[in-house]
């Protein structure tokens, strides 16, 4: 079996990738951050993977890395991570995909097009993380392949 990576904000996940880990993600972590451990594979988290009854007694090595969010934030920052930097960042993609949705439109802009134009004209960096929140206290799945498993 290959391997897998998970960034989870407060027990959320909010990345996850295969067969690699992401080097600018574990630049937020020290060595010292690391714990590594044998963990049944039926007790990864359900929002990422549903759930896992067929291989839920399979023993996996698991390597977690945990950071406080003070620590994170610091080594954020020292990257260049700042808000500020999120914010221009955040409405430098909004204003990129306003620009295609509504560039060189001969006969204007397709209707399809209109009610996610009306949406970038409003939204805010604020209205994303309050929809990240929402996110997290709803546990929405990370994925809708764990939401399709856990319907079953």
């Amino acid at each position: 079996m290959g391997s897998c990576t998970e960034l989870y904000i407060d027990d959320y996940p909010v990345l996850s990738s295969k067969s690699y880990v992401d080097p600018e993600v574990m630049t937020l972590f020290t060595e010292s951050d690391k714990n590594v451990f044998t963990q049944k594979v039926g007790s990864r988290n359900s929002l990422v993977w549903g759930e896992l009854q067929d291989e839920e007694e399979c023993l996996e090595t698991a390597h977690h890395y945990k950071s406080s969010v003070k620590n994170a934030i610091e080594r954020l920052e020292v990257m260049g991570y700042t808000m500020a930097f999120v914010k221009r960042q955040f409405e430098d993609s909004v204003n990129e995909r306003r620009s295609f949705l509504s560039d060189d439109r001969p006969d204007g802009m397709p209707e399809y097009y209109i009610e996610e134009y009306n949406f970038l004209n409003s939204v805010t960096i604020d209205d994303f993380i309050a929809g990240f929140k929402e996110l997290r206290f709803s546990q929405v799945p990370l994925s809708s392949k764990a939401h399709r498993i856990n319907q079953l």
